[in-house]
């Protein structure tokens, strides 16, 4: 047999393959065989969407003799706090968009991101509220300024001492069973209640009418407000509450910067609330009612009722 033949690189004589030198005093080397690489993988999608951190990270593994590399110094707690945010964010926006409980889920969101922050919100008091238009009364309700008042009689055997309403003169007038104040007091047990009316316009947030007179709030000094929340609708335990609107959507415009909130609400009972950025120094607010829930068998005379608006501001750092 003869055995493989190599060429040698200086002279070109032909020499058998197991010589490692040549007559003319050149090294000869082995021929090898020329194997095709193979083409490299192609990189997944979703590595690819994802960035190049983990090509990355394995080209620091290689490098280091396939150890995993161990740095020196952590991550700061901006990156982590940076981390975290992004994926709450994330988070809530997925339920926000996907669930149907998108209201119940901001509203707790909010009260999560409330308890963090180690601020706080504080309700602001000394509000005061009237409406606008103020509640006029009927002049063809109204006695004239000379004619004499003569109830009419009552038996008194129909009369019960205890009810307010048996004496007309006892009863209250509606505009302090529903007046405004109701709004402001931090009672949730009373409620501004107004008739409703569709508005027939429409327009831009806080250029857009309502449906009832808009509940003014004056504030006792200029205020930078942080929060917004509204109980809407008479309280849960009121037999009046199933036959009543609730407030559904309400612009909120500060005064005097002019800057507007839009507040989305529920048929619920509790306090729905909303952050509000860049009031500073407001002296009133104007709350318009623009849309409602509906109950089930509408009145001829339908209301609509708020049984409380709160005003917050961001707490101090450390205080109680």
């Amino acid at each position: 047999m003869f055995e493989e033949a190599v060429r040698c690189p200086s002279c070109r004589r032909a020499l058998p393959v197991s010589r490692r030198f040549c007559r003319c005093g050149a090294t000869l080397t082995a021929p090898t065989d020329l194997l095709d690489d193979d083409p490299p993988e192609p990189t997944p999608w979703y590595r690819r969407a994802a960035g190049s951190g983990a090509s990355f990270r394995r080209r620091l593994r290689a490098a280091n003799h396939g150890v995993r590399v161990q740095f020196d110094r952590g991550r700061a707690a901006q990156v982590h706090v940076a981390r975290a945010t992004a994926a709450l964010a994330a988070v809530g926006l997925a339920g926000v968009v996907v669930l149907p409980q998108a209201s119940d889920v901001r509203d707790r969101a909010s009260a999560v991101v409330q308890q963090a922050d180690p601020r706080g919100y504080t309700r602001l008091t000394g509000v005061t509220a009237t409406t606008d238009p103020p509640p006029a009364a009927d002049p063809a309700a109204l006695p004239a300024p000379d004619a004499p008042v003569d109830p009419a009689p009552l038996d008194p055997a129909t009369v019960d001492p205890a009810d307010p309403a048996a004496d007309p003169a006892a009863a209250p007038p509606e505009d302090v069973v529903f007046g405004p104040q109701n709004a402001v007091d931090g009672a949730t047990g009373r409620a501004w209640s107004v008739p409703w009316t569709p508005p027939v316009d429409a327009g831009p947030p806080c250029q857009r009418p309502g449906g009832a007179p808009a509940l003014v709030l004056t504030l006792p000094a200029p205020t930078d407000v942080d929060r917004v929340g509204v109980v809407a609708g008479l309280p849960e335990s009121a037999p009046d509450r199933a036959r009543q609107a609730v407030p559904a959507l309400v612009d909120v415009t500060w005064l005097p910067s002019g800057r507007c909130t839009t507040l989305e609400l529920t048929d619920a009972t509790h306090l729905q609330t909303r952050d509000v950025a860049d009031v500073r120094g407001a002296t009133s607010a104007r709350v318009v009612v623009v849309d409602v829930h509906l109950p089930q068998d509408p009145a001829a005379d339908l209301r609509v009722a708020v049984a409380e608006v709160v005003l917050m501001a961001h707490g101090s750092l450390g205080a109680g």
